[in-house]
């Protein structure tokens, strides 16, 4: 038996020894061959002469030429809205209405005012007429004849301030209705 168990031992051997070279073999690295790359596709365009335009970008923001504030002159409730934001607006166009009632009755006071004061330098007029005519005929005294002269003077003078009045009031009643300054486009409006 120990000729089989010396033959058996010998096979194995020779076997193992030959998977050991396949084994040597098959480890061992090989060398990887440069392969160069492929030359870049070129596109190839003939030269043309012409005219370009020099261009700048910019970053920047834009605002109009003129702009104007719109505030009302006068105090009170708006009534009523005549345009809607960012529509174009000429010179002199309605904006907004703002209640014109108490302008509307300011203006009839100042009216009724002046009317009075009118009257008042008719009267003092008259009166420095016949004062002076009774002081031509010496019925009067001087005294009384400049006395008329300053009540007419001041009559004439209240009648300029009840003008003065009655202009501001109509002035007053004109600013209700707020129109625009300038054409162009307006903006958001905030009331």
């Amino acid at each position: 038996m120990r000729a089989g168990v010396k033959s058996w031992v010998a096979r194995s051997v020779v076997v193992s020894g030959a998977m050991a070279c396949l084994a040597m073999l098959g480890c061992e690295r090989q060398r990887a061959a440069f392969v160069p790359p492929p030359p870049p596709e070129v596109t190839v365009e003939s030269p043309t002469r012409q005219r370009v335009a020099d261009a700048m970008e910019f970053t920047g923001t834009t605002r109009g030429y003129e702009t104007v504030e719109i505030r009302a002159r006068v105090r009170g409730f708006l009534e009523k809205k005549h345009v809607q934001d960012g529509k174009r607006v000429q010179q002199g166009d309605l904006l907004f209405t703002i209640d014109p009632r108490t302008f509307e009755a300011a203006v009839e006071q100042a009216r009724a005012e002046l009317a009075t004061r009118e009257s008042e330098l008719k009267l003092a007029i008259v009166t420095l007429e016949r004062t002076s005519a009774a002081a031509a005929t010496n019925a009067v005294s001087k005294q009384e004849v400049d006395r008329a002269a300053a009540q007419r003077d001041g009559a004439i003078a209240q009648v300029d301030l009840a003008k003065a009045r009655l202009r501001a009031a109509e002035l007053d009643l004109e600013f209700t209705n707020v129109r625009s300054p300038i054409t162009g486009r307006i903006g958001f409006i905030r009331v």
